[in-house]
């Protein structure tokens, strides 16, 4: 919906001009509007850019409670924010806007920050409590919308994006032991030195003492949920909280679209938002030349049965070529595989059919257990077994490690009784990095580092006994979902076009739902999301709910060097930035491209993931004029969440 921007300048004032540059690197989350907000003493500044969806007229912000006292911004959207706002006004609320951004303001000053507990959505914020003195910043149960700070010479910054907090004075820095530790996959960092992430389902509290970070909602590690073993019953609910969560993200005063690919996911919320409003939104589809990863003809057929109208996006390999770095740009992390870019031009043709706000299907794995690894939990995690999901599906294949790690990770093993194959796969991946990395790094390396590091930053969660299947299912949504899955795919991508976002599988009160489920109800006989594609069957052709899980990954092209993607990915690799990366010893990279046209396509297509995050890092390298030198030095402690802070 918009961009923020946040300072506190303990005991100078703030920098203006720099606040106006961060502003005008995220003119993209909000170009329909630009609102300041300084406080008399020069000290703290907010900052909006807006994109206008609900309260076309009279949404703008900052936004002020009457007393004074009070200022705020905010990213995203509340829904059933109608009823919130009624129960509010006949409390003796007065609202000075219509929009939904506002009832977050009367509920803090109604109940401070037990006022998460009344507010569903996608969501970041930022709010100055001048009688408190103190700075709230908060983000959604999930991590849908970004939120990132920087602690720095008496000041703390926030941001929608990193490149505002550079803009704001932070150093372009590479996080090299971040980096070593995989912070930015598997905990709250980022590649860039000193800038953190408010973890989904927390929020900031800073003042002159210091800066704490509190969660306050965590309902996949919660023991006390009682199970549902109502089959039929659990189909209904899921319908029903379903169709509840789509219902509330048509709520717009602007067209909504959505995207839709050949799964029963979008699918899904295709659907369901045609039965809201008699009327199914536009559909928006990637087509891509290779058949083998292309589901654009399925879509297509889905749409034309429900009536919606079709928008074929066709992204060839000279479109991905020519857009990886500008995505790169705006997602500021590391990619795997150039599906985000593949995103990146679908949300643009969002956009160019006159667009601002889309439906999208991202959640539903992490949470109904739609992935290859939940597949080989459940059926026992045999290599046999894993050998044999991934090869049905070559989009699988080309997403699945080489190695599984399983003999290597005993701290996972000690913690939590059982290891996730979705971990596994993580360590795989890290496994092949590793063996790249500069001597001196890879001397250091274990993986007990990442893994070390990785329990330390879920020290303060209590996680219950789980098997193995809701405990990968769970570790996913703390990591990947909100650090990989929801940039790469999801908010970076659609922002970068002012594209809204709305994903109704993570509608806090799905995932409950959804958490509740046994194990056997999300995957029965090796097939995944079981409950959801029982609970969809009406709704669907029978071909896509029986059709096994299509990773959305765009054609693997890295080590084709004649293709215009896997030309491209050389150049990089041969150019200067791999030699001024911080991370790895360029001469092995070389070493490793020069053995590609020897290698069988099996390795080849192994090995794409891996060469596609080495040249997205040279190429973020050369975007910010990355350095590796020391941390800047923090004048105030940060400090993880307390075991008795998250009672």
């Amino acid at each position: 919906m918009c961009g923020l921007a946040g300072v506190w300048c303990w005991d100078t004032p703030i920098d203006r001009p720099a606040i106006a540059r961060a502003l005008g690197l995220l003119d993209h989350r909000g170009p329909d509007g630009n609102g300041l907000w300084i406080s008399e003493d020069g000290k703290v500044a907010l900052g909006h850019t807006r994109l206008s969806i609900i309260d076309l007229v009279t949404g703008e912000q900052p936004l002020s409670h009457p007393n004074g006292k009070l200022q705020l911004v905010v990213n995203g959207e509340f829904y059933d924010y109608e009823r919130i706002r009624n129960d509010l006004t006949a409390r003796g609320a007065r609202f000075r806007t219509r929009s939904d951004s506002e009832i977050a303001l009367w509920l803090y000053n109604d109940s401070g920050t037990r006022c998460f507990a009344d507010l569903n959505g996608e969501f970041a914020f930022i709010l100055w409590d001048a009688g408190a003195g103190r700075l709230i910043a908060a983000r959604d149960r999930f991590g849908i919308k970004p939120l990132f700070y920087a602690v720095q010479s008496g000041r703390i910054l926030l941001a929608s994006e990193i490149k505002a907090l550079l803009a704001m004075g932070v150093p372009a820095q590479w996080d090299v032991e971040g980096f070593l530790d995989a912070a930015h996959v598997l905990q709250d960092g980022t590649l860039f030195s000193g800038i953190r992430q408010v973890p989904p389902g927390c929020y900031l509290s800073a003042t002159r003492h210091g800066i704490t970070i509190q969660r306050y909602w965590d309902a996949p590690f919660a023991s006390a949920l009682s199970p549902i073993e109502d089959e039929h019953g659990a189909l209904d609910q899921i319908r029903a909280q379903m169709s509840r969560a789509t219902r509330w993200r048509m709520r717009a005063d602007v067209p909504v679209a959505a995207y839709l690919s050949g799964g029963i996911d979008s699918m899904s919320v295709l659907a369901l938002a045609a039965a809201t409003t008699n009327r199914a939104p536009d559909a928006f589809t990637i087509a891509y030349e290779d058949a083998a990863y292309d589901e654009s003809h399925r879509a297509e057929s889905f749409a034309t049965q429900l009536g919606a109208r079709f928008h074929r996006v066709p992204v060839n390999g000279a479109a991905l070529a020519d857009h990886f770095a500008t995505s790169l740009w705006h997602s500021e992390t590391a990619c795997f595989n150039p599906h985000g870019t593949a995103k990146f031009i679908l949300s643009k043709a969002v956009r160019d059919a006159g667009y601002k706000v889309v439906l999208t299907g991202e959640g539903a794995d992490e949470i109904f257990a739609g992935y290859a690894p939940s597949r080989v939990d459940a059926l026992g995690g045999s290599a046999a077994m894993q050998a044999m999901i991934a090869t049905r599906d070559r989009a699988t294949y080309a997403v699945t490690p080489q190695h599984t790690a399983t003999d290597q990770l005993p701290l996972i093993a000690q913690r939590f009784g059982t290891v996730p194959t979705w971990l596994r796969h993580q360590m795989a991946h890290l496994l092949g990095v590793a063996d790249l990395l500069r001597d001196d790094l890879r001397a250091a390396w274990s993986t007990d580092r990442p893994l070390a590091a990785f329990l330390k930053y879920l020290e303060p969660w209590t996680v219950p006994a789980l098997d193995t299947v809701d405990l990968g299912i769970a570790l996913m949504l703390k990591t990947t979902l909100p650090n990989y899955v929801l940039v790469t795919l999801g908010d970076r991508m659609e922002m970068a076009h002012s594209i809204e976002g709305r994903l109704p599988f993570l509608d806090h009160q799905v995932v409950e739902l959804a958490w509740r489920l046994p194990s056997h109800l999300k995957i029965r006989d090796g097939v995944e999301k079981f409950a959801l594609r029982q609970a969809m069957r009406n709704l669907l052709p029978a071909d896509a709910v029986d059709r096994q899980k299509h990773p959305f990954i765009a054609p693997p092209t890295a080590t084709d060097a004649k293709h215009p993607f896997g030309a491209m990915i050389r150049d990089v690799l041969h150019g200067p930035a791999l030699a001024a990366l911080p991370f790895f010893e360029p001469r092995k990279v070389r070493k490793l491209i020069d053995r590609l046209t020897s290698l069988p396509p099996e390795d080849r297509l192994r090995l794409e993931p891996l060469l596609v995050e080495i040249a997205s890092l040279c190429i973020i390298h050369d975007l910010f004029k990355m350095s590796s030198s020391s941390d800047p030095s923090a004048q105030l402690s940060i400090q993880m969440p307390s075991t008795e802070a998250l009672a």
